[in-house]
């Protein structure tokens, strides 16, 4: 029986199973390298170091890396800063625009003492940025009272326009409803029926905006509420279209006293 099966493994179709050595895999092959024949003495190399003398190497290393930053660090003092010397119309085109951005990230952040250094060091008051305002507008249209006193200092141009909409620093005060700032800068000497592009005035874009204490602050200060755009309207209409019925009251009740 035993031999019979032998013979029909031997005849059958299906193949036999070959032991073969297996291939020796990476790991093997990586460690025939740490064997003692292997080693970097072989190859005439250095033997490697020890735990200590590595250490001494790092701490070497260390040392000379401090070093070399206080020997910058003393380098760059012995010259002076590039900003306590730099002016508005010597400096070169790359940097005019790094102070006007720097000027305008003061305003953004409402940091007067950067603001006050930055236009001592020369940078004009009325430069336009990157929107077509100047540092006057934005400060006005977010309200920033320490900001416009510190800016009124340098003279700025009270009725400076912007380039998209023609619109002064009281118009962007005014359509933001900023009331303390309108107060500062009709104190300051600007024009209350001063018209845009567009020829609307304060008092019109702060009808539009259903800013009322604002209407109604520049009614009180002088604002002429009979004066229309370029499309005939009066902030009266602005204030109907927009459905804003506080402003409406303040305007028709100015007009109907005006008679």
């Amino acid at each position: 029986m035993q031999k019979s099966f032998s013979k029909l493994a031997k005849n059958s179709a299906m193949p036999s199973v070959r032991s073969s050595k297996k291939r020796p895999g990476k790991s093997r092959q990586r460690n025939k390298f740490r064997t003692p024949e292997f080693r970097e003495d072989s190859f005439g190399l250095e033997p490697p170091m020890d735990k200590d003398a590595r250490l001494m190497l790092i701490a070497d290393a260390v040392e000379a890396r401090k070093a070399g930053v206080e020997a910058m660090k003393l380098y760059q003092s012995s010259f002076p800063s590039k900003h306590k010397k730099l002016n508005w119309t010597g400096c070169i085109k790359k940097s005019r625009k790094t102070l006007s951005d720097a000027l305008f990230l003061a305003v953004r952040r409402t940091d007067v003492e950067k603001l006050s250094s930055l236009l001592k060091l020369g940078v004009p008051v009325d430069i336009f940025g990157k929107l077509g305002e100047t540092i006057f507008m934005r400060a006005a249209g977010a309200g920033k009272i320490p900001l416009l006193e510190e800016i009124l200092k340098h003279n700025p141009n009270l009725e400076a326009r912007s380039k998209s909409r023609g619109d002064t620093a009281l118009m962007w005060a005014a359509g933001a409803g900023k009331t303390p700032a309108i107060v500062i800068l009709l104190n300051a000497g600007a024009k209350i029926n001063a018209r845009n592009n567009g020829k609307k005035t304060a008092l019109m874009l702060a009808a539009g905006e259903g800013q009322s204490d604002t209407v109604s602050q520049l009614l009180k200060l002088g604002a002429n509420p009979n004066l229309k755009d370029s499309t005939g309207r009066t902030a009266l209409d602005y204030a109907k279209l927009e459905g804003h019925r506080k402003a409406i009251k303040f305007l028709f009740s100015s007009i109907c006293s005006a008679f």
